[in-house]
């Protein structure tokens, strides 16, 4: 026998709530453990730290036991830097606090390193000319651009264009 669905069976008690405020109790705590805080600065890092984000990073946020502000940043920097992210902390913890929507951070720990800060990027090796092919059109512009040069041009002038233009467009002597 199926019960009518016009009549409730229980009659509901309370009022709406919305859903972060029912799951932030139980996801909190575990989010925090799996360093969802320190990934919100790191996503933001860009904007957090301007042109200090080529050579900072952020490592770690602690807060103090049972609270969720006043934490410490450690910002890990290249070494001889520390005294230019010193002059930077305010306003690093101003944006960071931002990102946040509260006070969460009041203060931050700089570790220098001798290396590069682990997520700065290195630059990709630039390609040697002897592995580049140039493409038709670029080959076909400096083929003009060799019968362009005048005659009367001293040998030497028109070896070293050639030769600036082989470098530029890698090409090789190799035909």
């Amino acid at each position: 026998m199926q019960k009518d669905p016009k009549t409730p069976t229980q009659k509901r008690k309370g009022k709406t709530r919305r859903l972060n405020q029912l799951t932030a109790g139980l996801l909190g705590p575990v989010l925090r453990a799996r360093g969802i805080t320190i990934h919100r600065i790191i996503t933001e890092w860009p904007h957090i730290a301007g042109d200090a984000a080529a050579w900072s990073e952020p490592q770690n946020i602690k807060f103090p036991q049972n609270q969720q502000d006043e934490g410490s940043l450690t910002i890990t920097v290249r070494s001889g830097r520390g005294p230019e992210i010193q002059m930077l902390e305010e306003e690093i913890i101003r944006r960071c606090n931002q990102v946040f929507g509260y006070r969460a951070l009041a203060r931050i720990v700089i570790s220098q390193t001798a290396g590069t800060p682990l997520g700065a990027q290195t630059p990709a090796p630039q390609p040697t000319p002897s592995t580049i092919k140039p493409d038709a059109d670029t080959a076909k512009a400096f083929d003009d651009a060799r019968q362009k040069i005048a005659p009367q041009t001293s040998p030497e002038l028109r070896q070293a264009l050639d030769t600036l233009g082989k470098s530029l467009s890698g090409e090789t002597d190799e035909k």
